[in-house]
């Protein structure tokens, strides 16, 4: 049975995921589809050949599918429009028969590696041009920009980045996600994957990891459910009945791991790799990915307000002690410690704390010494300190509206302010403009920032940071956003 804590965390995460109904799907008795899946782990068939239309814009090689073709000329027009720059179209389809011939040559010219070849050219089947719906894109007169990473850096590389999604594209094989994609950084290649389910992504995440939470919702509807299970390993779903990947007749009683193959059948259903002929492959990988840096995950960003309360027994299950640290006599911290003033225990969940610790060795690196003062807090604390301060005349945060409770949130200051009362004076101090300058790099931000006392209801507090993730973090600091505004955005993206 899980923990009140993992079903809130699951609701939140789902209603920020969560497909919407209008989403086009891959039925499970076609082999095509905006959200067809094509990597180095799932094949399409040699035969397999689109629907095309050549698009009408710069460039060479224009076939896409008809409905992706048409979304191009809109996104290359528009880009002209707001930016002044013309693409232009480098490769859109390309059969199977054409992937081999690119395969070989590549193969010929790095003395025949094929660890070398298949780190930057996709074997016959598994590339996604055969598909139609991926470009090769590039700016016209920006030099060196095709097919290279500084295309990244143009006018037009940078709006793609920012833009393509409302046209139905998104950028396929992002830095820092290989391990996921199989690609190395490619930010010239998009894919169309409809306007609605690229909304969602926004280039926050690969394919892949949208598949994951997105093939949920369908399973959902194939077996009748109308809640998200929440076991411990986050992608346990309904086996198939059979090795088609057919849903059961008859719902077992458990549910079970389907394997990558049974479940890629079951929703986007190309021929695998083992039918286009590559012994190596391994039909029961597990739809397992580890998240890749530039994921934002939506269950670190819980508010905890009187908007988004959380309920009296709402624990985190991963809150795990910070080591308070021990000195040699030197100074030398003996046991890998953080200085801590509280008397409490001082918990935080697990990848904060590791964060947390890596930040003020960093900072203490760098001559800046930041001692813990507040970690979590229960419901029944937070309570017993409100009506405390209710019974004085002052003011306190409701139970269930304490940023503590989530786990995520911590009170840094210096030794000259371990023990006195903390005030806005803490801001101009050394200390506190490191962590201003470097919190983000470590996942963190202010929660209560000078400026948005609109958004958050609360004053400053340049000591309280609270832990968002590194992604998230980076965002928000650049774009100068609290953490409301950084909820309801991925709210109104998702």
């Amino acid at each position: 049975m899980s923990s009140l804590w993992q079903t809130i965390v699951s609701l939140t995460a789902a209603a920020s995921l969560m497909v919407s109904g209008a989403v086009r799907e891959a039925a499970p008795h076609q082999a095509d589809g905006e959200l067809m899946l094509v990597n180095r782990q799932w094949y399409i068939s040699g035969d397999y050949t689109p629907e095309l239309r050549t698009a009408k814009v710069n460039g060479q090689l224009r076939e896409l599918t008809p409905e992706a073709s048409l979304a191009l000329e809109e996104l290359f027009a528009a880009c002209r429009q707001e930016t002044g720059c013309t693409l232009t179209s480098v490769s859109g389809y390309r059969p199977y028969d054409k992937q081999v011939r690119v395969y070989n040559n590549k193969l010929k010219r790095v003395h025949n590696s094929v660890e070398e070849t298949d780190k930057y050219v996709a074997r016959p089947g598994a590339s996604e041009h055969q598909t139609g719906l991926s470009i090769d894109i590039g700016q016209k007169n920006a030099e060196d920009s095709n097919l290279g990473a500084s295309f990244a850096r143009t006018r037009g590389g940078r709006w793609i980045r920012e833009n393509s999604w409302r046209f139905g594209f998104i950028l396929r094989y992002d830095e820092g996600w290989e391990s996921i994609t199989g690609y190395e950084y490619e930010p010239w290649h998009i894919r169309y994957v409809g306007k609605e389910a690229a909304a969602r992504i926004r280039n926050q995440m690969p394919l892949e990891v949208f598949l994951q939470d997105y093939r949920v919702e369908v399973l959902l509807r194939l077996i009748g459910a109308d809640e998200l299970p929440v076991p411990a390993q986050p992608l346990t779903v309904l086996a198939p009945a059979d090795e088609t990947g057919a849903p059961a007749e008859e719902p077992p009683e458990d549910y079970t791991d389907i394997p990558f193959s049974g479940l890629m059948r079951l929703l986007i259903p190309s021929a695998s790799a083992e039918d286009a002929g590559w012994d190596d492959f391994d039909a029961d990988i597990p739809w397992v990915f580890d998240l890749p840096d530039g994921y934002i995950d939506p269950s670190l960003l819980l508010p905890a307000t009187a908007a988004h309360p959380l309920p009296e027994g709402a624990v985190p299950d991963d809150l795990t002690e910070l080591t308070r640290r021990r000195n040699s006599e030197d100074g030398i911290n003996l046991n890998g410690g953080v200085y801590v003033v509280t008397q409490d225990r001082p918990l935080l969940r697990r990848e904060a704390a590791e964060a947390l610790a890596r930040m003020l060795a960093d900072a203490e690196a760098a001559g800046i010494v930041l001692q813990v003062r507040q970690a979590w807090r229960s419901w029944a604390d937070t309570k017993a300190r409100y009506d405390r301060y209710a019974a004085a005349g002052q003011q306190a945060d409701a139970p269930g509206c304490s940023d503590y409770q989530t786990g995520l949130a911590v009170d840094l200051v210096s030794r000259e302010w371990s023990s006195r009362g903390l005030s806005t004076l803490f801001g101009s101090t050394e200390e506190a403009q490191w962590l201003s300058a470097n919190a983000a790099a470590y996942g963190f931000v202010p929660r209560w920032p000078l400026g948005h006392e609109a958004h958050t209801g609360h004053s400053e507090e340049p000591w309280h940071y609270r832990y968002v993730g590194p992604a998230a973090a980076r965002w928000m600091t650049e774009n100068g956003l609290c953490l409301e505004e950084m909820y309801a955005l991925v709210a109104e993206l998702y």
